[in-house]
């Protein structure tokens, strides 16, 4: 990507921790990614025509305001811009509203980032597989109206029409056949001559040579991987057409690294109704399986800190608290999240949220620290040592911020001249 202009993404989603995981992940694959947390800041972004933005990556659930599909549409009818729907429904009604709006793409989430930046690429292709389309019908109507005293030349036009739709048609079916499973390497294995063919994408997951198109079933077979498990899955496939989803470890050939995978097939049969081949893909999940062991670790050290912490938005609105936030204010999460502080604790409390000089001084000190006393759900008073740290979007923009707070309280009861 770094040979092309880089692209503008508009990431439309709710979640900070989502947001800014999601953002970093894109960062990472070379896209400029901007942060919406809601419908109607996404409709802002796109319609204002200030961001030039190339894409939109859209959640469905928003929160309280419009959801994605409502923001999609009114953005479609000011902008020519391709959307993709990012949400963890599965249900085909969901799927098919999508549709509906947009065909650009359905990814859900949790899926990974290989799978997502693989969407938007298909995406782009498609949108400019339609651009190119209105390109060549304008061109074709302009050639109508010169060309129609020709009839030789208004059928060597016709014929050149039809040609290029039975080919964007092919083209249009192979981009959605391609969002729809995420390719990255295809595979197809024959069940009558049971051999494996094998895309480029596919020889080189497994680290074997690219001159021939099948797979070598000799070396498939001396790769170190769960063997039982994979015929199982086949077979599985082929006798009782059980869905084949499933993720793996393998050892490439001539490698001493394991590597996790992500493989789906389906079954094909003949006209008879005999099963004659599977087609499939495999995507190499490494990354996206560390980086689902990072978050494990994090949300882990998160909510098993000893400190209190808590995250909120421009307006102070709380995103996120840890199970610390809990134990020490007696609040629970559902009676915190999307409330705005110091609303929910006490009118002293009045650091976040609160002036333009809190602003300013802390985006030129780049952190706050500071003591206070604070009161609990129960009306306890207790005493605080807190630390807030500004949250910046991939622009530089102050997003949010991250407060750590600790209790104090027994500290200062031995030290009551502080």
């Amino acid at each position: 990507m770094d040979a092309e202009k880089k692209k503008r993404l508009l990431l439309v989603e709710d979640d900070a921790i989502i947001a800014l995981s999601t953002t970093q992940q894109l960062k990472r694959k070379g896209y400029e990614t901007l942060h919406a947390g809601s419908g109607e800041k996404a409709v802002e972004y796109t319609v204002s025509g200030d961001q030039n933005i190339d894409l939109i990556l859209m959640d469905i659930d928003l929160g309280s305001g419009i959801d994605g599909t409502e923001a999609a549409q009114l953005i479609l009818k000011k902008k020519d811009i391709p959307v993709v729907f990012l949400s963890s429904h599965t249900e085909s009604e969901i799927v098919e509203k999508t549709e509906k709006i947009t065909s650009y793409g359905y990814v859900v989430k949790n899926t990974g980032i290989t799978i997502l930046d693989t969407s938007i690429k298909m995406a782009f292709k498609l949108f400019s597989a339609h651009k190119e389309i209105s390109r060549k019908n304008m061109v074709i109507k302009a050639g109508n109206e010169n060309l129609r005293v020709s009839i030789e030349h208004l059928e060597e036009a016709n014929k050149a029409l039809l040609l290029a739709q039975e080919k964007l048609k092919i083209s249009d079916r192979r981009f959605k056949k391609a969002q729809e499973i995420g390719l990255i390497g295809n595979w197809e294995y024959n069940i009558e001559d049971n051999t494996i063919w094998g895309s480029e994408e596919a020889h080189r997951i497994y680290g074997l040579p690219l001159d021939d198109e099948h797979l070598s079933l000799e070396d498939v077979e001396a790769m170190d991987y769960d063997k039982a498990k994979m015929y199982k899955a086949l077979m599985d496939l082929i006798r009782d057409e059980k869905p084949y989803d499933i993720e793996f470890q393998i050892k490439p050939l001539n490698s001493r690294k394991w590597i996790w995978l992500h493989s789906v097939a389906e079954l094909r049969r003949d006209n008879t109704g005999k099963p004659v081949n599977v087609e499939g893909v495999i995507q190499d999940i490494s990354a996206q399986k560390r980086a689902e062991f990072s978050l494990v670790k994090l949300g882990k050290a998160m909510n098993n800190a000893s400190d209190i912490i808590l995250m909120t938005d421009l307006e102070g609105i709380i995103t996120f608290i840890n199970p610390m936030f809990t134990e020490t204010y007696g609040y629970s999460k559902e009676e915190v999240v999307g409330k705005k502080t110091p609303g929910i604790l006490n009118k002293n409390y009045n650091f976040i949220g609160s002036g333009k000089d809190f602003w300013k001084v802390l985006d030129q000190s780049k952190r706050l620290n500071f003591d206070f006393e604070n009161v609990t759900k129960s009306g306890d008073n207790i005493f605080v040592e807190s630390k807030i740290d500004p949250l910046y979007d991939i622009n530089g923009r102050l997003d949010g911020f991250l407060e750590i707070q600790r209790d104090i309280t027994e500290w200062r009861k031995e030290r009551p001249e502080i």
